[in-house]
């Protein structure tokens, strides 16, 4: 469209200060669509745990999505589109473990405590017991981090775009001067 439309604001202290405002447009503004700007796209709480709720009875993100727009008496009342829920349930299947899966996971890890005396692991979990934290090493990776640990990188930016979750790796320089991820077994 070749609009020129445009706001710009800088951060001076702690308060924002408007540089350069252009308000004309050169094409017909509708009210109707600011709904769908990201920027007023909003999942509300309860919006979320009817999705969540809905998604652990296995239904259909589509067939979530069309009873809030119901509930809503129409999508064009709904601030958030059905890719919106999308985002929010893989980001929440992401963070929630299968039934019994923390308790799990925390199981192999003692197990493997047991059978490896360098084995250290810790978790952490929210209310509802999902995983939102976990950090473990083996004993190889500590006497690497021993031979080699006056060289490390800690690099969180794998997975974070498709996510949203950090995946954190640890990066050590060996003698030869050669870049090494930590072995996680």
């Amino acid at each position: 469209m070749g609009c020129k439309a445009s706001f710009n604001a800088k951060l001076v202290n702690t308060k924002w200060c408007v540089t350069s405002a252009r308000v004309e447009h050169n094409h017909h503004l509708s009210p109707r669509q600011v709904r769908l700007f990201r920027c007023n796209k909003n999942l509300d709480l309860v919006a979320k745990s009817k999705l969540e709720i809905n998604d652990k009875a296995r239904i259909r993100i589509n067939k979530n999505y069309n009873s809030l727009a119901i509930e809503a008496r129409g999508y064009e009342n709904l601030v958030y589109g059905e890719k919106d829920c999308h985002n929010f349930i893989a980001k929440s299947r992401h963070l929630r473990l299968g039934i019994g899966g923390a308790e799990a996971l925390h199981g192999y890890f003692s197990k493997m405590q047991e059978l490896n005396d360098g084995f250290y692991f810790e978790m952490d979990l929210d209310d509802e017991y999902r995983l939102r934290n976990v950090f473990w090493a083996d004993a190889q990776i500590r006497a690497s981090y021993e031979d080699f640990g006056d060289v490390i990188t800690f690099d969180t930016t794998y997975l974070t775009n498709m996510y949203e979750m950090s995946f954190a790796l640890f990066v050590k320089v060996n003698h030869h001067g050669q870049s090494i991820l930590f072995r996680v077994t």
